[in-house]
């Protein structure tokens, strides 16, 4: 499934892309505000916006 995570940056957002990535059953896009934000995400494999 294909799942879009507004606010993937905070506390619950964060933990809730981690486990649906472990998961690995789901194609997760976490959408961030900031360049870091980016590519702190980027790092850990995930697909951000």
């Amino acid at each position: 499934m294909n799942v879009f995570v507004i606010g993937a940056n905070g506390q619950i957002g964060k933990q809730l892309v981690e486990r649906l990535h472990e998961e690995g059953k789901h194609q997760v896009t976490a959408m961030v505000r900031k360049q870091e934000q980016l590519d702190d995400f980027t790092s850990k494999g995930y697909k951000p916006f």
